[in-house]
């Protein structure tokens, strides 16, 4: 039986995900902070009993989606439906599943590896203490230094990329981190999102003129241990097919959590 849920009842969810809200981040996080009762957001649980079998988040146009792939029944699946979702983001074989369903190629699933450090890097480089929290007028130079990458050149324009930024440094939804030097920043990496134990970690750029002094292993392993300070468990979502990355935090020590998908419709 699947059943929408009010605010009054978020907890249960919340704890039923409990060690397992790293799989399903953005789930946990904007259920705990922004509810299910506002216009644009909903929650719908199948359970038998008192058992949850699978979780349906609406937020906005995005559906999160946690549970096993074989409890995906006609069910949840008409639920899903009548939410009419643009992204659906899940573990990656309910996003497989899903693609039959919505005749969409499975080549268009973006995967991600979900991973996390257990130890400190405590690098003990010079420029370690060169990194600093970007203030605002670091922002438009991020900016610039991220369009100097072509992932980025192909998604955003300058005031695009720099209205982002400074909208999520504004409203606190997460940091970014620069190592500056005579001035300039050389390298940036950020926190996506953060709540009271976990943070996202991610965004690291290199100035091309700088790469190949390990400034990027630096800037990477000074968020991590930044967080990691703060108590927080640091949690990584890479691209699949971005094998540098993926390399770089192989040689940090990374620890391999599992996989997500996500899928745009439309």
């Amino acid at each position: 039986m699947i059943r929408k849920y009010s605010n009054s009842e978020r907890d249960i969810v919340l704890k039923h995900i409990g060690e397992d809200r790293a799989m399903c981040f953005y789930l946990y996080m904007d259920l705990e902070e922004c509810g299910c009762e506002d216009e644009g957001l909903g929650l719908w649980v199948s359970q038998e009993e008192d058992d949850i079998r699978f979780i349906i988040y609406q937020y906005y146009d995005t559906l999160h989606l946690f549970g096993d792939v074989k409890y995906l029944d006609d069910e949840v699946i008409a639920q899903i439906k009548s939410c009419d979702p643009r992204l659906l983001y899940g573990p990656i074989d309910v996003i497989k599943k899903l693609c039959g369903i919505y005749s969409v190629d499975e080549s268009e699933i973006e995967v991600n590896q979900i991973i996390t450090l257990n130890k400190f890097m405590d690098e003990t480089a010079e420029e370690i203490n060169l990194i600093t929290e970007a203030e605002e007028e670091d922002i438009p130079y991020i900016t610039e230094l991220m369009l100097k990458d072509d992932l980025y050149k192909k998604v955003y324009s300058y005031d695009k990329l720099y209205s982002d930024l400074h909208r999520r440094w504004k409203d606190g939804f997460g940091r970014l981190f620069v190592l500056k030097k005579d001035g300039k920043i050389l390298a940036a990496n950020a926190t996506y999102a953060e709540t009271k134990d976990l943070a996202v970690i991610g965004g690291l750029i290199t100035d091309p003129a700088a790469r190949g002094q390990g400034l990027g292993r630096i800037i990477t392993a000074s968020t991590w241990d930044r967080v990691k300070h703060e108590g927080k468990q640091g949690l990584a979502f890479i691209e699949a097919d971005n094998i540098q990355s993926i390399r770089l935090h192989e040689k940090m020590g990374y620890t391999f959590l599992g996989q997500n998908a996500r899928i745009i419709l439309a």
